[in-house]
Parts: C-alpha cells; sequence; structure tokens
C-alpha cells in the first residue's frame, strides 16, 4: 500500500502495463517517483532532488524514459495562512527533468519560464525527446486567481540529450486544456492529439472539441457545442481492432438552458459530423475536470 501523496495523472504503459507516477510534498522528500506492476506490485520508488517544494501538477513518459516538471509556481509558507500557499517565484529556473523509467540520474533541462497543468504526451525519436503540453507563460504572479499571464497554449518542448538543448515552439494560439492522446498511444509516437477549449465566448458559452493532426503542421478540426453548452475533457475509446483515430470521443456536458447533463459520443475521426449519439440525464452531472474509458472485459 501507498502511505504517501501520489498524482492525479499517473501513466499505464501500453507497452508494458506498468503504472508510472509521482508524490509531490512541501517538506522533504519534495519529490518521488514510483513504478508499479500490472498487477499493482509496487516495483520502485526513488527520491528525485530538488531544492524546494514546487506544484507539481503531471508529468509525462516516453517508451524509456520519465519527465518531471520543475517550474515556478512554488510553496511559500507564508502564504498559506491565507489558504492558498502557491505563488508565482521569477527566481526560480522552469527545468524539466529526465530519468530512465528503471530509475537513475536525473537530466535537467532548462527551459523558457512557464507553468503546465497537463502535458498531453510524450515520445522518443530522432535523438530526442518531445514533450507536448498545454503552457501558460506565468501562474498567479499577483496571488492566487491571477491568470494575467493568459491562458494555455498547445506548446512543444524538443529536448536534445546529445547536446542538452531544447528546442521550443507554439503549436497554436487558441485557449485549450484537458489535452488526451489515445491510451494506446501515451509515451509513444502519436498522430492525433485531442483537447477541450475553453469557453471563452460571451453569454450564452459554449465549449469546442479540437483534433490535432501532428503529421500536419498540428492542423486542427473543430466541433463546436451548441450555444449555453460546456463540457469537460474527451476521451477517446477505440473501436474493437480498429486503427489510429478510428473510435470516438466522449465526454460529459452541460446544457446550461435546462440545467442538465448528457454524455457527448462524437465520431473521432469527424468532428465537423453531428454527434454520434447524446445520452441525456434528467440532472445535472456536476462539472469536472478529466474522464477516462474502461472497457467492458
Amino acid at each position: 500500500m501507498l502511505r504517501a501523496p501520489m498524482t492525479a495523472h499517473p501513466k499505464r504503459c501500453p507497452r508494458t502495463g506498468e503504472l508510472l507516477f509521482f508524490g509531490y510534498r512541501v517538506r522533504p522528500p519534495y519529490l518521488t517517483y514510483y513504478r508499479a506492476a500490472p498487477t499493482g506490485e509496487l516495483l520502485q520508488a526513488q527520491v528525485v532532488p530538488i531544492p524546494r517544494a514546487v506544484m507539481m501538477h503531471d508529468f509525462a513518459i516516453t517508451d524509456h524514459h520519465a519527465i518531471f516538471m520543475d517550474l515556478p509556481v512554488v510553496f511559500d509558507p507564508r502564504a498559506a495562512v491565507g489558504g492558498v500557499p502557491w505563488r508565482w517565484d521569477d527566481d526560480h529556473q522552469a527545468r524539466f527533468g529526465v530519468i530512465a523509467r528503471g530509475g537513475g540520474p536525473v537530466r535537467w533541462f532548462d527551459i523558457e519560464p512557464c507553468y503546465v497543468w497537463h502535458t498531453m504526451n510524450a515520445c522518443e525519436g530522432d535523438g530526442a525527446i518531445t514533450v507536448t503540453g498545454c503552457r501558460v507563460p506565468t501562474l498567479w504572479r499577483a496571488g492566487p486567481g491571477d491568470l494575467g499571464g493568459g491562458l494555455p497554449r498547445l506548446y512543444q518542448w524538443r529536448l536534445e540529450p546529445a547536446t542538452g538543448r531544447v528546442v521550443e515552439q507554439p503549436l497554436d494560439d487558441v485557449a485549450i486544456e484537458y489535452p488526451r492522446v489515445a491510451d494506446a498511444d501515451v509515451g509513444q509516437r502519436h498522430r492525433y492529439g485531442y483537447v477541450t477549449s475553453f469557453a471563452l465566448e460571451p453569454e450564452p458559452e459554449r465549449s469546442q472539441i479540437y483534433r490535432y493532426d501532428f503529421t500536419d503542421r498540428a492542423s486542427r478540426r473543430t466541433h463546436r457545442l451548441p450555444a449555453g453548452h460546456t463540457c469537460s475533457e474527451a476521451v477517446f475509446v477505440p473501436r474493437p481492432g480498429a486503427g489510429e483515430d478510428n473510435g470516438y470521443l466522449i465526454a460529459f456536458a452541460h446544457n446550461h438552458f435546462r440545467g442538465t447533463g448528457y454524455l457527448l459520443i462524437l465520431d473521432a475521426a469527424d468532428l465537423t459530423a453531428p454527434p454520434v449519439a447524446e445520452v441525456h440525464l434528467p440532472v445535472r452531472v456536476p462539472a469536472g475536470f478529466h474522464g477516462t474509458w474502461l472497457p467492458d472485459h
């Protein structure tokens, strides 16, 4: 049994079935990396040295590595008196740490200051580790609730172990979050990724779901929910025995006019088409962030 903090975003390796995760704390050890067998047996617990407590919400994996994000949202016990003990610190260097999945030393790569709530995926190839996620330039600089740094945009970091160099680039300029790939693509080179947009339009607000094609310069296709409808994270569900992108996107949606919820089911390969189905409920499903799919077998 794990008797320590655990991330809300563990990664299950589709190749080995292992569960990889971490826990962060406000007291030493600040960060611990874990690896568990498909049976649930804890195989590994390794302290990852970082100089202070930081808010580390997510991480990423590849076939051979785990990638941690040591970013400038730091723990401040003085701020804890006000109820939210985290603040932005310009003096804290933003960096990604790369460690072999089986354990060993950490290789750190300095990056431009930012915060990342969620990664979409990471993969290896061409002598580099590529991480894709949702980036904001700053978070809570003026205190909790301050979003003056902007809303998240899709972004990519290419880490080159041979040279120590990092190449960064924005992939799109729209505000998005809750990035996902198909579960079978976690840690692998992926073609497609899926995100939900923020409802930024004047009332009545609405959500949009995007599908990105990374073989086509991260081009996106869009499904717009009706005015007054918002949704949570879109989860990819493959058709049995089908190939990449051949499946469905499912998400819980909320009809603000009626105050009720429904399960939205889209054709992942054709987001411009009407929904495949909507499973309406007589009540509202409370707003949430994330989702998952558990096949019945």
